[in-house]
């Protein structure tokens, strides 16, 4: 039975419980020899003394994506505090598509390196960013456990379920609640606001290719506030 109100790691380390196995919180991320080699042939700027953000912009479905204006808008925030914004993604040609349509209006110091890494140089970019954004996706699971300011970007999704877990979070119980901007150790979340929300379904047309409301009226003040705050 899938608990509404119950975490999913949750259910699935109790599992651990029943079977007399010692539970592990912390998620290992495969390594890579080479990721340091890759980023710096990569990135146009040295990554360890260089203050940057990461950007996960395109998830899996279309009804957990923000605003294209809205990434723009945080984007130029960032460029004017002096945070360079590196973008991250898949090598489809929708979210490439995607990325360069952003790409568009932003500083010529952005760089795009949507379709050209491994989930393992991801994990180390992310890790030595000063701030990681992303949506409902794997990829911003991984940020929070690579111990990153992670600002994650929901809407229609139970935050309660699947809200990405805080780096070093080991109590046995949810570290958000469903609704409202929550700061957890190296998380905030930033639920989408709007009645019923989260819905838990699939966008407002109840299909993956739906949009949802409470995502697309996600102003951009929100969530540079929330930035703001895990910088801090």
């Amino acid at each position: 039975m899938d608990a509404w109100d119950t975490r999913t790691v949750i259910q699935n380390l109790r599992l651990c419980d029943v079977l007399d196995i010692h539970r592990r919180y912390d998620v290992v991320v495969s390594g890579s020899p080479h990721a340091s080699e890759t980023l710096s042939t990569l990135l146009p700027f040295p990554r360890r003394t260089t203050s940057y953000a990461v950007f996960h912009m395109v998830p899996l479905r279309f009804y957990e994506r923000w605003t294209i204006q809205g990434w723009q808008e945080v984007a130029k925030h960032l460029d004017v505090i002096g945070l360079r914004i590196v973008v991250v993604g898949g090598s489809d040609k929708e979210e490439a598509d995607y990325a360069r349509q952003f790409m568009k209006t932003c500083s010529a110091k952005t760089v795009n390196l949507t379709g050209k890494l491994r989930f393992s140089e991801t994990a180390k970019l992310i890790g030595s960013s000063r701030v990681y954004v992303g949506l409902d996706t794997a990829v911003t699971h991984l940020a929070a456990d690579t111990g990153a300011p992670t600002v994650a970007l929901y809407g229609p999704a139970n935050p309660v379920k699947w809200a990405p877990r805080p780096h070093g979070f080991k109590e046995d119980r949810n570290p958000f609640e469903r609704t409202d901007t929550q700061h957890v150790g190296n998380v905030v979340l930033v639920q989408g606001e709007g009645e019923g929300v989260p819905c838990h379904e699939e966008g407002c047309g109840h299909h993956r290719q739906s949009s949802s409301r409470c995502l697309e009226e996600l102003d951009g003040a929100t969530v540079i506030r929330a930035i703001e705050s895990v910088l801090r």
